[in-house]
């Protein structure tokens, strides 16, 4: 299977405590490089690092609407033990998820990049 098809059709947003929303996963991705950021809220280091890849990503976007730089997009892959935990992680990220409910597409996104360690992008 493809990375896409994997992830299935639809990816979440959830920034600043607003509700989870739905978001197409072909639509938000078509035409971007995509990075996949495997993170946790119990992850001491992802607590570190997560805020400095929201700097990164939000001095691309506003370089994006300039039209200075490459389109680009990151995907939070949950290793959170629950969906609580997830959505609150969520609301301080500007960038898309693969829905917690997707435990499928979450574990085999996870093992196809071997991932062992957190947080790994």
């Amino acid at each position: 299977l493809s990375l896409a098809e994997i992830m299935g059709n639809v990816l979440v947003r959830g920034e600043g405590g607003n509700p989870v929303e739905e978001v197409e996963r072909e639509e938000a991705l078509r035409g971007k490089f995509v990075a996949l950021y495997f993170s946790a809220t119990w992850c001491g280091p992802c607590e570190i690092f997560t805020p400095k890849l929201r700097r990164l990503y939000e001095s691309v976007a506003r370089r994006q609407k300039e039209g200075g730089a490459v389109s680009f997009e990151v995907v939070f892959v949950s290793k959170d033990r629950d969906e609580a935990e997830f959505k609150e992680y969520l609301r301080k990220m500007p960038w898309l998820a693969v829905p917690f409910s997707n435990a499928s597409a979450r574990s085999q996104i996870t093992s196809r990049f071997r991932i062992k360690a957190l947080p790994s992008l």
